[in-house]
């Protein structure tokens, strides 16, 4: 678009160009093709679950956020999020609350503890109604879920992708003691995200080929963490029965995630968001000062809600490799 005009103060836009009013009315529709179910695959579930929530509480800046990651976007999961910014219920005095402790961290505001401290439990209920209401009326197999282990069925979400070239994975010595100590019979290793490389190393500018090449690196990076994260849990739970679960869509794997009788996650905001809406008995997050960024600083232990708490790691055994 191009302001026009003398006074500068009118604008035109290109075909298929939307000014903000349109664009929040078009968020407002979500009407999936009736003879199919939406396709499942929400990218970047994770911050846009962020976006629509703050988005939600008034920040113009996660709403400029919902409608950039919106644009163009398949029916799915966080689509129909960005149709329901009415579905976020937190008091006034709360929210602004909130929105005043995101500004004080870096990043997104579910990457910080203390934000999320504030919003809860009002962000796990809205969470979880978005759910519910999304699988009854588009995909009923989201909440359908079964575990082979019951009640004592673990769920591991380990990210990997770009966290392996950044340093970000937490020890996995230490994600299996978190998870040793809630005695599961079954221990289910989701995928992590290995295929998620757009910011392999953090170098956004590095011309195509490099980045093709570390790429790959970053692919053998996430197999040989996988591998000694399994080892790990085998070793830490010698009785437990220890699988990798096959990468679903991404609306099937968050939902199943969210649904673990058990949950144990080292960072990123697709394993965070589960761990907010989880229903399961326990859950177990890495005490990381800022999820993203989980090798730049540690907090305390501490409880985040009745079936939640984090746990301690160690700075200095953060895994994973800095390219240059």
């Amino acid at each position: 678009m191009r302001p026009v005009g003398a006074s500068g103060t009118e604008t035109e836009y290109g075909e298929g160009a939307q000014n903000l009013t349109s664009a929040k009315a078009s968020l407002k529709v979500f009407e999936p093709d009736a003879s199919k179910p939406p396709s499942g695959m929400s990218p970047r579930l994770g911050n846009f679950i962020d976006a629509w929530y703050f988005a939600g509480l008034g920040s113009g800046v996660s709403l400029s956020q919902l409608i950039s990651l919106s644009c163009g976007m398949e029916p799915c999961f966080a689509r129909y999020l960005a149709s329901r910014l009415d579905q976020v219920n937190v008091p006034a005095a709360q929210g602004q609350k909130a929105l005043a402790e995101r500004a004080k961290h870096q990043s997104w505001g579910l990457y910080s503890y203390p934000t999320i401290r504030i919003l809860m439990p009002h962000l796990r209920h809205d969470l979880r109604a978005a759910m519910r209401t999304y699988a009854a009326q588009f995909d009923s197999a989201l909440v359908r879920q079964t575990y082979e282990g019951g009640a004592r069925h673990l769920v591991v979400h380990y990210r990997l992708g770009d966290f392996v070239t950044n340093s970000w994975c937490i020890p996995p010595a230490d994600l299996a003691a978190a998870a040793a100590s809630l005695r599961p019979t079954v221990v289910e290793i989701m995928d992590g995200g290995v295929l998620h490389l757009d910011n392999v190393d953090g170098y956004s500018f590095t011309p195509h080929r490099a980045n093709r090449t570390r790429k790959q690196l970053a692919l053998r990076l996430s197999a040989q963490l996988q591998s000694e994260l399994e080892a790990e849990l085998r070793a830490a739970i010698p009785l437990a029965r220890v699988t990798r679960a096959a990468a679903a869509s991404t609306d099937a794997d968050w939902f199943r995630i969210a649904h673990a009788p058990m949950l144990v996650t080292a960072g990123g905001s697709f394993a965070v968001t589960a761990a907010i809406a989880s229903s399961g008995e326990h859950v177990r997050t890495p005490a990381a000062d800022n999820l993203n960024f989980p090798n730049q600083a540690v907090r305390p232990e501490e409880q985040m809600a009745p079936n939640w708490r984090t746990y301690a790691y160690d700075l200095q055994e953060m895994r994973g490799r800095q390219l240059r």
